[in-house]
């Protein structure tokens, strides 16, 4: 049985996973636009070709990662690079030169590999934290906030690219990466 301070710690965890897949989701939707507002269609092409190829290559390593590191620091880190890299990406569509591209891709590049090593310890360290009783709906709960978050966070980027303000949409990403990073500090006692 789950204890009362592991509830709480718990709740807190699913708050930074909800956020964290608002930002995602949000993302999703706005990010080809963004680019396709600041680069060509080969340039655009490029950028998600380097997230995609992060995502290729870390996702083959990420779990043998998640299973030799300490999977909340992985977390954290990993978060902390997706937050910089989201952001370095908003940057690079602002920067009014023909290499501004090169920046995105390379922020891109960042943010994929990051995915990759980041989610296999997420999802390690849920089945660490969930007892044998609670796990199946603790996973299941789990699943339907992270694509609530997902949801949510794709509905709200449709209407900021409505009202043709999608470059905040990087913004709002890398800062729910920066609200959600502290929260797994304080769950796990690296900071009060």
């Amino acid at each position: 049985m789950i204890g009362v301070q592991a509830i709480g710690a718990i709740g807190r965890l699913r708050v930074a996973g909800f956020t964290s897949a608002f930002g995602n989701g949000a993302t999703g939707v706005a990010l080809p636009i963004v680019l396709a507002s600041s680069f060509s269609g080969w340039q655009v092409g490029a950028v998600l070709a380097a997230l995609r190829l992060g995502m290729s290559y870390s996702f083959a390593r990420g779990g043998v990662e998640a299973d030799r590191a300490h999977r909340v620091r992985q977390m954290i880190f990993f978060d902390c690079v997706r937050a910089a890299a989201t952001a370095g990406i908003a940057v690079a569509t602002l920067v009014p030169t023909s290499s501004g591209w090169l920046l995105a891709a390379a922020c891109s590049l960042a943010n994929g590999i990051s995915v990759g090593f980041y989610r296999p310890a997420l999802s390690a360290y849920w089945t660490d934290i969930l007892d044998q009783d609670t796990r199946r709906s603790g996973l299941a709960s789990n699943a339907l906030i992270n694509r609530t978050g997902l949801a949510v966070g794709a509905a709200t980027a449709g209407f900021l690219v409505a009202a043709q303000v999608s470059i905040w949409v990087l913004v709002v990403d890398a800062v729910t990466f920066v609200v959600s990073t502290p929260r797994w500090l304080r769950c796990h006692g690296f900071v009060r």
